[in-house]
């Protein structure tokens, strides 16, 4: 026996667990243990070898010493899925060895080819290596899962985060120095100049006792649907819904918050005219809107107790801005601003506009200079209105200066040029009593 074959086929098989050997005349005389058990081979099977690289044909014995030195790719005709690579050895009396391993990459691909890790030889740390790739499959797998399970808890604070800026807008917390919710905390305050509006349906409790209560919400939400959009297309932002009654602040140029304003009332003007809104009220309900506007330096922060925060306005300016949109009612003005704002607008000659006086409102020691704002209000009136401006600054110069004869003679005029002008009426029953 070689020297190379002293050994016995188990010390043989174990040190080299995958091999053929061929005889000195070309014929295959061993299959190992392994390789039968990865070709499911019987025992007493002689397998066809096809030789799959370096090119594809049947296994030659003669092509042998032109094979040595190079790596080659074999398998079994009856199992060519399962192949064995390695190379071919020249033994001392004559045979040949093929010696080599199969292509295994994971556990799973040993388990699929019928082997065992302890089919694998120890030297050739291929067995090792099996087991790190699995332990790195597994981690790569736990990663993968740790990344979606934290992608999902992004998407659920990013909806949160989303969901709370519906309720405390953004732009309210950047005020306040802050980058996210999370940064929020009890007391946190800021001061500004800033634009107030305050807006309000008129009559809407009147309007609210013909409906059901989901008829109510219904309604509010849509004719909001209509016109808060306009706030943040101004650059504003909703500090409060006041049921029917909305609360915002602009920190932009004062010209947006006007502009807000008007396209605020000629969104409303729109619904109610195509029957967006019409449709939720009944039949000839007539639906008109409020809207006040100030400058002024407001102090903005979170209020409350452990249990509850909320997002809150306190200052002069926002109780201005109320009342102003209280005498719209008395004017019958869609839009007033006050003297502080008017002083503010770079574009005041872009607007038609005129003077309503300093009058007296309710929690302020000084008067407010008011002016009525005419672009939103329907052509016709707005024609009529912008007519009697003149006529009108003059008959409230004279009522200020006291001239109440003359003021009553101005306003009487205003009133026939138009007898639905609201402030003449107001300053003709203040000059008469």
């Amino acid at each position: 026996m070689s020297g190379a074959m002293l050994l016995g086929d188990n010390e043989f098989s174990r040190i080299l667990p995958f091999h053929l050997l061929w005889n000195a005349d070309g014929l295959l005389e061993r299959v190992s243990p392994a390789v039968r058990r990865l070709w499911s081979l019987a025992d007493d099977a002689v397998p066809e070898i096809r030789l799959v690289r370096p090119f594809p044909a049947l296994l030659d014995a003669s092509w042998f010493v032109e094979l040595t030195d190079m790596i080659l790719t074999v398998s079994c005709t009856s199992a060519p899925a399962r192949m064995l690579r390695g190379e071919i050895l020249p033994m001392p009396d004559g045979r040949w060895l093929l010696c080599g391993l199969p292509p295994i990459g994971r556990v799973s691909d040993l388990e699929k080819a019928g082997l065992r890790l302890s089919d694998l030889p120890l030297h050739s740390g291929l067995g090792d290596a099996l087991i790190a790739a699995e332990a790195a499959q597994i981690s790569l797998e736990e990663a993968r899962v740790a990344l979606a399970d934290l992608e999902k808890v992004n998407a659920s604070l990013l909806a949160m985060n989303e969901a709370f800026g519906r309720f405390v807008p953004r732009p309210f917390l950047e005020s306040l120095g802050m980058k996210s919710p999370l940064d929020a905390t009890l007391g946190a305050r800021a001061s500004a100049e800033t634009t107030v509006m305050f807006a309000d349906l008129r009559n809407f409790t009147s309007i609210s006792e013909k409906l059901e209560a989901g008829e109510i919400f219904a309604f509010i939400n849509r004719y909001l649907a209509h016109v808060a959009p306009r706030i943040r297309e101004n650059e504003g932002f909703v500090v409060h819904y006041l049921g029917d009654g909305i609360l915002a602040l602009f920190n932009g140029a004062p010209e947006l918050a006007v502009r807000a304003a008007i396209e605020m009332q000629r969104a409303l003007h729109e619904a109610m005219t195509n029957g967006a809104l019409g449709a939720c009220l009944p039949p000839g309900t007539e639906v008109t809107l409020g809207i006040g506007l100030h400058f002024g330096r407001i102090e903005m922060g979170i209020v409350g107790e452990s249990g509850r925060w909320d997002s809150s306005v306190i200052s002069d300016a926002v109780n201005t801005a109320a009342r102003v949109e209280g005498l719209t009612k008395t004017f019958g003005s869609e839009v007033l601003i006050t003297g502080d704002l008017a002083k503010q607008l770079d574009a005041t000659g872009l607007l038609q506009t005129r003077r309503l006086g300093r009058i007296e409102v309710k929690g302020r020691a000084e008067r407010v200079d008011l002016h009525e704002v005419l672009d939103s209000l329907q052509p016709a009136l707005r024609e009529l209105r912008h007519a009697n401006a003149p006529k009108l600054a003059a008959a409230i110069a004279a009522f200020e200066a006291g001239l109440l004869e003359a003021a009553s003679e101005g306003f009487q005029a205003c009133l026939t040029n138009d007898p639905t002008d609201r402030a003449a009426q107001h300053y003709l029953a203040l000059c008469q009593r």
